[in-house]
């Protein structure tokens, strides 16, 4: 099987693929060499049955590069042809797999997507692929308009893209589909599998019948969700929602942050057509045509379109997502070399959908983080697996969070650390039970920015933590962006751009907004409209939680010792 399909590998695409001047030729030319092997006459039949079994064990993300096209109107009157063939970035092929794991498992998933990283493109192409591969299958498709749907002649409705997307298959893997006989408004199916595709638009989304996948496009914008929500409910057992943020006054953006649903992320820093990757530094940055395109947008605009900021428009939030941008590789950015502290710091899971995260710290970086499902009676294994997390960074101290259910781990950490002195008496580990709830540090010190005492400004520790990692991003932020700018070093914060959660991390770090307790002191709330604790972000939080200054000796005193 491997061998007959090697030629087909799409990594051999992929590496030599040149995103911002793409050269197609090479491409065309690799599938004429597959085509011709599918009519050969001795082998061809041999060649279509292993290539169709590899595809039907999952390799949807293959079967799109190896044969798919898509289109792009924009292209006409310039260098670059209308039609393509569809050759997936590697975000977009993550974004594959997980639809089949979605397949697969019957569960339900949530995209939060960029403008213009081809999602609905992605979900038809996955669908037609489907519906080609298996039997008896169906997949719907939703959106707020019935034109978004489909309508004949429209590259920018759902069925459009579909439809072109089988069209331009080979006939030996389109098989018997004709675009005349096989489409319906709204719909279109597959003679030989018994397999279709159907849509619905506005408050009939859902009203089609059982549904094997059903995807809802833009679902952020859809008017009476509550509606869909209930027919959908009936519907389908996977149930995909895609879309671009629209605030927070909608049900996608509960379900969205609400932790429950897996969900996937879609960020133009993943688009290798808008930006690159520093060899030096794994930062990703727009490319300057595009960085031109962003600087023009209106800010709230580019925030909810492009950073998928729900909390664009939203008054209060502590760290803006402008800032956090700013920090992802700062380190590089400024050429600073991260020394000093070696910090784990673990959030403790108090709930079924809250996470277990640990977030490891180097001096002024945040180099990793992890995160994994924990309850009460499996914390002697998140307590293992925080420390073998601090074998692997040669951590020497340990944050966590003491509230909650950090008061039962605080016995399970002594016990473990006790069992590695004895095995060891050279074994060190400092650890420390961090206290949100507590009372604040140097009470008679200025709060950073302002001219008021920590005791009258700040409620509790936690405040007075969010509050110096704010500080921290707001430096960093001046030092990146303004020319000139006078900062000391170690006050700043800097973001592993290589880091597996980046993205959800970033995210979370704008979810925290301010209010005000009754005696007007400073509170942090980290779920606005009940949505899913930011554990990654309360990780980091931790992990540079505000710490009494280092006592400062003069150089006479030390004399005189």
């Amino acid at each position: 099987m491997n061998a007959v399909l090697q030629e087909a590998a799409p990594s051999e695409t992929v590496v030599a693929f040149d995103w911002r001047n793409p050269r197609y030729a090479p491409i065309w030319a690799r599938r004429m060499r597959m085509l011709a092997k599918l009519r050969d006459p001795e082998r061809g039949q041999q060649y279509f049955h292993a290539m169709m079994q590899f595809y039907r064990a999952g390799n949807i993300d293959c079967m799109i590069d190896d044969w798919g096209v898509t289109v792009d109107p924009r292209n006409a009157g310039t260098v670059r042809p209308i039609m393509m063939p569809f050759i997936l970035f590697p975000r977009q092929r993550d974004n594959i797999r997980w639809l089949w794991g979605k397949f697969k498992s019957q569960t339900d998933g949530i995209e939060v997507k960029s403008r213009d990283c081809g999602a609905s493109w992605l979900a038809m192409a996955f669908a037609m692929c489907m519906c080609r591969l298996f039997h008896d299958v169906s997949f719907g498709f939703g959106s707020r308009k019935e034109d978004l749907v489909d309508r004949s002649g429209d590259p920018d409705c759902l069925f459009w893209k579909g439809r072109t997307f089988v069209k331009y298959l080979p006939r030996e893997i389109r098989g018997p589909w004709d675009w005349k006989r096989n489409n319906a408004h709204k719909r279109t199916w597959f003679d030989d599998t018994n397999s279709n595709a159907t849509g619905e638009a506005g408050d009939d989304i859902g009203r089609g019948g059982r549904k094997t996948m059903y995807f809802v496009d833009e679902f952020a914008f859809v008017e009476r969700p509550k509606l869909v929500d209930a027919a959908l409910s009936a519907n389908t057992n996977c149930r995909i929602e895609i879309s671009s943020v629209n605030g927070l006054g909608n049900t996608f953006a509960e379900r969205a942050r609400g932790g429950k649903i897996d969900r996937f992320d879609f960020d133009y820093h993943d688009d290798p057509r808008k930006c690159y990757v520093d060899t030096a530094t794994g930062v990703k940055t727009p490319y300057p045509d595009f960085s031109e395109r962003l600087a023009k947008l209106d800010p709230v605009v580019k925030a909810s379109e492009y950073d998928r900021d729900f909390m664009a428009s939203i008054e209060g939030v502590l760290i803006p997502q402008e800032w956090v941008q700013a920090a992802i590789g700062a380190a590089q950015k400024l050429g600073i070399t991260s020394t000093g502290v070696r910090r784990v710091s673990w959030d403790i899971a108090d709930a079924g959908k809250d996470k277990n995260t640990n977030i490891f710290r180097h001096g002024i970086e945040l180099v990793d983080c992890e995160e994994w499902q924990g309850q009460e009676a499996r914390m002697m294994d998140s307590v293992h697996r925080t420390f073998e997390f601090i074998d692997l960074h040669k951590a020497s101290e340990l944050y966590y969070d003491k509230d909650g259910m950090g008061a039962p781990a605080s016995s399970m950490l002594a016990g473990v650390l006790m069992d590695r002195v004895k095995q060891n008496p050279k074994y060190r580990l400092s650890v420390t039970g961090f206290r949100g709830s507590g009372p604040v540090l140097d009470p008679e010190k200025k709060t950073p920015g302002t001219d008021r005492k920590n005791e009258d400004y700040l409620e509790n520790q936690k405040a007075q933590s969010w509050m110096a990692l704010r500080w921290r991003f707001w430096i960093t932020y001046n030092a990146v962006t303004v020319p000139g700018y006078k900062y000391d070093p170690s006050e700043i914060i800097s973001l592993n751009p290589r880091m597996k959660f980046l993205t959800k991390l970033t995210g979370e770090l704008s979810q925290p907004t301010r209010t005000w307790s009754k005696t007007g002191k400073l509170m942090i709330d980290k779920t606005p409209d009940d949505v899913a604790s930011p554990n990654l972000a309360d990780g980091c939080m931790m992990a540079f939680a505000y710490q009494r200054p280092a006592m400062v000796f003069s150089d006479e005193l030390l004399e005189s010792l």
